[in-house]
């Protein structure tokens, strides 16, 4: 049973990434009516966070927003803790694309200080400082943070 809903989200992740994103829904809704037979919160974190990226790609910001909501709320369940620090990392990055795109600020501060507390990537400082490049603001450590 996990190994067929583990598959439904490979195959809508790959689709998702091939921009084929009702194909990938479809796949997403096998797991999903699958899923409620276990108890397994690493999958349901996966299966909410392909959600949230295809709908973000679509341009349903809030809707993916939801979803990556509930992926966080099951990653905080997860025992193993790279693989909850690597979910919640994946569900932040998103919402901080979905918020530069609904233009609120603070949440994209939120999300991007929520990424740096799970793994300090440089592309996490390139972002910060092209968008403070864009918005011609001074990048000192008291606004970056």
């Amino acid at each position: 049973m996990q190994g067929i809903i583990a598959v439904n989200i490979n195959l809508g992740n790959l689709l998702c990434t091939l921009n084929q994103y009702q194909e990938s829904i479809n796949y997403l809704n096998e797991a999903k009516s699958e899923i409620s037979k276990i108890k397994n919160p690493y999958l349901y974190t996966r299966l909410y966070n392909e959600y949230g990226r295809d709908y973000s790609l679509l341009g349903l910001f809030r809707e993916g927003n939801e979803n990556l909501d509930k992926a966080v709320r099951y990653a905080r369940k997860i025992s193993d803790t790279k693989q909850k620090k690597h979910q919640l990392y994946f569900s932040y990055t998103w919402k901080w694309y979905n918020f530069e795109y609904l233009k609120k600020m603070d949440s994209v501060y939120s999300m991007q200080k929520k990424c740096l507390a799970i793994v300090q990537e440089p592309i996490i400082y390139v972002k910060a400082a092209g968008r403070f490049i864009d918005e011609k603001s001074i990048l000192t450590p008291q606004n970056f943070i």
